[in-house]
């Protein structure tokens, strides 16, 4: 009797729904501080890789009349857990932004550190994420959608 619902579990549950390899995901906050983002990444069993870029619209800290256009990129590496479906994970990654305002010529470029703890919601040939970071003095949510290419 154990043995048949193990079976019908492993049945039920795939190893890995979604295929390894490359997928496209579209994302808020990802990478870090860009309203929307775009991002290629890498998924191996228990590993990924991810490279991004985005972009964001705020106000100038010294001049609130003035919107500053913020270009961010970023570069992780995620560990995931366990196998099916939902598969938390860790991560760890580095990203940088531009800052350009419409009324000043000046770019100033930072760079920080983050790392984070979320989950990925497997389906076929789709994924949802969902994840918390901490990183540039700040913690901040991350959510997105992505698809196998």
């Amino acid at each position: 009797m154990i043995k048949k619902l193990i079976i019908l579990l492993m049945l039920s549950t795939p190893a890995m729904s979604f295929a390894n390899g490359w997928s496209l995901n579209l994302g808020y906050n990802n990478p870090p501080g860009a309203t929307v983002g775009l991002s290629f990444m890498y998924l191996w069993q228990k590993w990924a890789f991810e490279i991004g870029a985005g972009s964001a619209k705020v106000k100038d800290q010294n001049n609130s009349s003035t919107d500053v256009t913020v270009l961010s990129g970023d570069v992780d590496l995620k560990y995931l857990f366990g196998y099916g479906g939902f598969r938390p994970y860790v991560q760890l990654g580095t990203y940088y932004s531009t800052t350009s305002g419409n009324n000043n010529a000046g770019v100033s470029v930072g760079n920080s550190s983050y790392a984070g703890v979320g989950f990925f919601g497997f389906g076929s040939s789709v994924y949802g994420y969902s994840s918390y970071n901490v990183g540039g003095g700040t913690g901040y949510f991350q959510v997105g959608i992505g698809f196998e290419l």
